[in-house]
C-alpha cells in the first residue's frame, strides 16, 4: 500500500505499499492505518493480500532450513536462504518476485500512489501484526530505506503497532511506502 503524503512545509507524501499483510475475509492480518492510505472507491478489502511470493522460484529452500513449520522456523529459513541471495532487501525481492493480486500495483498495493497528502507522522502504525505471520517489514521514503525490522510480528506486538522509522530522511518525500511479508507457509503473502 501506499500513502500520498504531504510535508510540514511544503512535503508532498507518500504512498503505502504492504505486501502480505491480510486474511480474505475478516480483519485478521492487519494493515497500516498511520498514515491512512487513500483506497479507491468502493474498494472493500484492505486487510487481503495484495501478492504472494513463491520461494520455490524466488528464494530456493536451503537443506535444514524449512519454509513450511511454524512461524519463527520459516523466518529463520527465509533469512538464512535471503543472505545468500542476490536480494539487497525485502522491497527488491517483493519487486522482482511477487504476483500481485488484481488490481494492486507493486508501489501501492491495493491504495492509491495520488490519493489525499498526508502529514508525516511520529511513527508509522499498523492495526495489528498478526503474530502467526511473523517476517521482514520494511518502510521506505521514495527510495530511502527508513525502517527495517527482521520480525516485525514478533517484535512488534502492540495494537496499534507502532514502528519508530526516521523521519528525517522522509523530508521531500513523495512516497511512504511499507511492506510486510508473512512467512506463516508457501506461498508468503
Amino acid at each position: 500500500m501506499a500513502i500520498h503524503a504531504k510535508k510540514a512545509a511544503t512535503f508532498g507524501f507518500a504512498t503505502v505499499a504492504a505486501l502480505a499483510m491480510a486474511a480474505r475475509g475478516g480483519l485478521a492480518h492487519g494493515y497500516m492505518k498511520v498514515p491512512l492510505p487513500t483506497w479507491p472507491s468502493g474498494f472493500f478489502s484492505i486487510n487481503s493480500p495484495s501478492a504472494t511470493v513463491d520461494p520455490a522460484s524466488c528464494m530456493p529452500q536451503l537443506p535444514g532450513f524449512p519454509y513450511n513449520w511454524d512461524p519463527l522456523t520459516n523466518t529463520n529459513s527465509y533469512w538464512t536462504a535471503f543472505n545468500q541471495s542476490s536480494y539487497t532487501s525485502l522491497r527488491d525481492l517483493a519487486y522482482k518476485c511477487e504476483t500481485l493480486v488484481s488490481p494492486a500495483t507493486h508501489q501501492c498495493g491495493y491504495s492509491l500512489v495520488t490519493g489525499t497528502p498526508r502529514d508525516l507522522p511520529a511513527n508509522v502504525e499498523w492495526d495489528v501484526l498478526t503474530s502467526s505471520h511473523q517476517g521482514p517489514l520494511e518502510i521506505w521514503c521514495d527510495d530511502t530505506l527508513v525502517f527495517m525490522d527482521p520480525n516485525a510480528a514478533l517484535h512488534y506486538t502492540s495494537s496499534p503497532a507502532v514502528l519508530p522509522y526516521d523521519i528525517a530522511k522522509c523530508q521531500g518525500a513523495k512516497v511512504l511506502q511499507s511492506i510486510w511479508i508473512a512467512l506463516h507457509s508457501p506461498p508468503w503473502q
